[in-house]
């Protein structure tokens, strides 16, 4: 009978959502010109996983000790509580494409309250970034990625449905033992002592290559055997020979015991 206890599942969940932010800044030399070091720009808000984010760009620098670096940070600009998110700062090719260079990106972080900012006060020197496949035009653009921790949760999984068709056990040994039994289709013959037996040659050599060789051999010359005389074996032997090359299981030699006393 089948078991009918259903089991309740529960599976930990650690979901994250992430969403980007591609930031350009037109005419690099004047944001240079006019922005003093310790000064920012900063991104139009935009949202990710239901919390309002901005980018803060400090041309020369955030403070008087990166003063020959740009600077980039990420600000928390919702009204919220230990916002743990990951993010990172690409900068990008003339076709949108992140460049290997730069590409930096984060452990967790926590952003403990609203105007909560991590970021990279020597995000990428000056110089370089003249230098650089991104700056074409006096522009480039900055693609900030951000991904939002949410709070690990335990749900309820549902059950797995049952099988609509129970699949019965194996029972190939069974027929073939009948098959021995009844010898309907039975090709060939084997005397052994004072008995016959009957059995399948096709049975016989699946199961022996030595009858495989015998009946469906090479020769062609010789006539297939369709009888054969076997000295020298017991015909309880042979019989249990037999049992178990059909059923791939020995005989149950009890009964043999019982009929025996």
């Amino acid at each position: 009978m089948a078991n009918d206890c259903n089991t309740i599942s529960s599976a930990i969940v650690a979901e994250a959502v992430s969403g980007s932010h591609v930031m350009k800044i037109d005419g690099y030399s004047k944001t240079k010109a006019l922005i003093k070091n310790e000064e920012c720009l900063s991104s139009t808000p935009f949202s990710v996983a239901g919390y309002t984010w901005t980018i803060r760009y400090y041309p020369n620098g955030q403070s008087t000790e990166c003063r020959e670096y740009l600077s980039l940070y990420l600000f928390l600009d919702s009204f919220a509580r230990d916002v743990k998110a990951i993010y990172s700062f690409k900068l990008l090719d003339k076709n949108g494409r992140p460049l290997l260079l730069n590409s930096i990106a984060s452990p967790v972080r926590t952003f403990k309250l609203r105007g909560t900012g991590w970021g990279y006060p020597m995000f990428i020197k000056s110089k370089d970034l003249k230098a650089s496949e991104s700056l074409r035009d006096d522009s480039f653009s900055i693609r900030c990625d951000v991904t939002v921790m949410k709070p690990i949760c335990s749900k309820e999984t549902p059950a797995m449905p049952k099988p609509s068709v129970e699949v019965p056990p194996g029972d190939l040994h069974q027929h073939l033992g009948d098959l021995l039994k009844n010898m309907d289709g039975a090709d060939v013959t084997f005397d052994v002592g004072q008995e016959r037996f009957l059995a399948h040659k096709c049975v016989l050599a699946a199961r022996s290559s030595v009858f495989e060789a015998m009946f469906f051999g090479a020769t062609r010359a010789k006539p297939r055997r369709s009888n054969i005389k076997i000295e020298d074996m017991e015909a309880g032997v042979f019989r249990s020979f037999l049992h178990f090359v059909y059923t791939d299981l020995l005989p149950d030699t009890s009964q043999d015991v019982v009929m025996a006393q």
